[in-house]
């Protein structure tokens, strides 16, 4: 019966915390700017844009794209995802495409970039003055 109890109150810990991290994801629809220090976003559609989508301002950074598209419109100086001077950043599960850059890195550090198709951009990935990436 101990077991039991222990094997249910630990059952019960872990749905909490998985609920709890989804409950505090910030959801993201449209193309704009991630500036919450430590925030946690989901991509919750598709976007598509002509312009830079997402710009990141902040540092410690999850973007989940679950899997969802940003697409452009092969614009040369846009960005899929921007980030400058920025530490922390973990990109994944996004299918970025038809952007000048895909993913632009510049001066970011100790970062990931996990399960991401970011095909049919000029650059795909561009990491400039970036280390530990």
């Amino acid at each position: 019966m101990k077991s039991r109890n222990i094997t249910l109150a630990l059952t019960s810990i872990v749905s909490l915390l998985f609920f709890m991290s989804f409950s505090s994801a910030i959801d993201v629809s449209s193309c704009g700017e991630l500036n919450i220090d430590g925030g946690q976003y989901i991509l919750n559609s598709d976007i598509t844009t002509t312009e830079t989508c997402i710009t990141i301002t902040a540092d410690n950074i999850i973007l989940d794209g679950r899997g969802y598209n940003i697409d452009g419109d092969d614009g040369v100086g846009d960005y899929g995802i921007t980030a400058s001077g920025r530490l922390n950043i973990t990109l994944k599960n996004l299918n970025i495409t038809d952007f000048g850059m895909g993913i632009n890195f510049k001066g970011t550090n100790q970062s990931l970039l996990l399960n991401n198709s970011v095909i049919s951009n000029i650059d795909g990935i561009f990491l400039s003055s970036s280390s530990s990436n």
